[in-house]
């Protein structure tokens, strides 16, 4: 299953974010269409641009609860200083990919920004 986990801003439009998880899917290399859902933290669970983003891509939106996204923040690449300060988290896109992807999951594509929403995509099996 591929995951794609979603960090934004809050008020950021879906289109930014569609355009987001579309551009970070193609630099993967593999197609739409293998995408299995979109992960956010749970606390962005009020941001409409998320819902909507998903809603067109015909993609589940998955709400990954804090303490999900703490116990994986060793397998994640980037750390955000500003994530840190902010939100207690040095990854947010990062760990709501692996988190959601499940255990032994692997990160086919480290935080990358577009047009404000940082993405990040992990793979990982159906169990």
């Amino acid at each position: 299953m591929i995951i794609v986990g979603v960090g934004c801003r809050k008020g950021v439009t879906d289109t930014a974010i569609a355009s987001a998880v579309r551009v970070a899917i193609a630099q993967t290399g593999l197609s739409f269409e293998q995408v299995s859902a979109l992960a956010a933290p749970a606390f962005k669970a009020g941001e409409d641009g998320l819902r909507r983003a998903a809603d067109g891509m015909r993609l589940p939106l998955h709400l990954v609860e804090r303490a999900q996204l703490e116990a994986v923040q060793p397998s994640c690449t980037t750390y955000s200083p500003t994530a840190m300060t902010a939100l207690g988290l040095g990854s947010v896109c990062e760990a709501a990919a692996i988190a959601e992807a499940g255990a032994g999951a692997i990160l086919v594509l480290p935080k990358t920004v577009v047009h404000g929403v940082a993405c990040a995509v992990a793979e990982g099996s159906m169990e």
